[in-house]
């Protein structure tokens, strides 16, 4: 079985990026249609990216994964034509309306927005025609492996690193309802990332001003390979909002991984990719932006520690140890870590809210912050720019 390690490419340049650093397939989106438009790319770019890739035997396939108003089938269908001249390899589609549409003979992906979360809606999805499905990120390894069994000749794409979503993949309306935003429409306006109160039936405040809805960050890299045996055989790391540095971390990160298991499978599993690709880093998921990390419900449970972030849904970073003492213009502080001048510090202030603040000058355990900063002593701090 062909193992695919799946990129998000916010523009033509990660795209590359991506591909130079590891990854087997590209995810892209045109300029309309796409479920983050504010990561919208034209077809000549497209276009850059397949003649990037193609060399290579990589893939790449564009999101037109938007609902479609009737009066815009004919816009999508004279861009799906223009995808499939430049040597698009798949469509990932969320509206099966497009089933009915005049479209070239270009594989159909069901996106995570069709709501697969049975064998029974993905046999049927595949009946329809699609050559791929790519089930709810909440599925567990069994529910993944009953979908393989019960159709081995459909793909299975499974998100395995970025961001998650408080309701199941692709089938939220919070956004659409509290703010005419709809994210089948790619306007997702993130409201599950804000503060919230929580109130009991008669009105008290039991919680006040935390992130409830805020999860944290999907990371499987323990479980790449018992996804394989599950039947997944593409990996995909969400993130077409984020920047170059990264994806490529995460792909680099994830292609090692993918290669350990293949060089380990007695010829079972290969790259879906020619070449070797050789970074000049070590990745690391931790350094780069995350809420905290989650396996989610693999294992058909919560993970201990739970899959929330409501504290904060920000990136905290890495801890580098406790303030032992603190004047306005310097910290003393048990450091488990080197930092630098220019480090930038985050904390929770004595009313629990994320503050950060940039050193100026750091001489042994003395941390000079710039500007002036009071911090209570005690609970760690992390460094979450470098």
């Amino acid at each position: 079985m062909k193992l695919e390690l799946l990129a998000p490419a916010r523009n033509a340049d990660i795209a590359i990026a991506a591909i130079q650093a590891g990854a087997d397939a590209i995810y892209i989106g045109p300029d309309s249609h796409g479920a983050r438009r504010a990561a919208a790319n034209s077809v000549a770019d497209i276009a850059r990216v397949v003649e990037a890739a193609h060399p290579f035997g990589v893939k790449v396939y564009a999101t037109v994964n938007t609902i479609v108003y009737d009066d815009e089938i004919a816009d999508v269908e004279r861009l799906v034509r223009e995808l499939y001249r430049v040597g698009v390899d798949a469509l990932i589609v969320q509206d099966l309306g497009l089933l009915r549409a005049d479209l070239p003979p270009i594989d159909l992906h069901a996106s995570t927005q069709c709501d697969i979360r049975t064998p029974a809606k993905a046999r049927w999805l595949h009946s329809l025609g699609f050559s791929r499905v790519v089930p709810a990120r909440e599925l567990s390894l069994d529910e993944l492996r009953a979908i393989h069994e019960a159709d081995p000749g459909v793909e299975i794409e499974a998100f395995v690193h970025g961001a998650l979503c408080v309701s199941y993949s692709g089938d939220c309306r919070a956004s659409a309802m509290a703010g005419g935003r709809s994210a089948n429409r790619g306007e997702c306006a993130q409201i599950c990332r804000l503060p919230f109160n929580l109130t009991d039936a008669d009105g008290n405040i039991l919680v006040r001003d935390k992130h409830l809805l805020s999860l944290r960050d999907l990371n499987r890299s323990e479980s790449i390979g018992a996804m394989a045996d599950a039947g997944v055989s593409s990996f995909k790391i969400e993130g077409r909002l984020k920047e170059a540095d990264y994806v490529v971390n995460a792909v680099a990160h994830y292609s090692r991984i993918l290669d350990r298991i293949v060089a380990e499978s007695g010829g079972r599993y290969e790259r879906a990719s020619a070449g070797r690709s050789r970074c000049s880093f070590t990745p690391d998921p931790s350094k780069a932006f995350n809420r905290g990390f989650t396996p989610y419900f693999l294992t058909g449970r919560a993970p201990r520690g739970g899959i929330a972030a409501i504290h904060t849904p920000k990136a905290m970073g890495e801890n580098v140890g406790t303030v032992t003492a603190s004047t306005d213009r310097t910290i003393t502080a048990r450091l488990t870590a080197n930092l630098a001048n220019g480090d930038g510090l985050g904390y929770f202030d004595a009313s629990g809210k994320f503050c950060g603040f940039r050193l100026n000058r750091v001489d042994g355990n003395t941390l000079y912050p710039a500007p002036p900063q009071r911090i209570p002593p005690g609970p760690p701090r992390f460094r979450n720019s470098l």
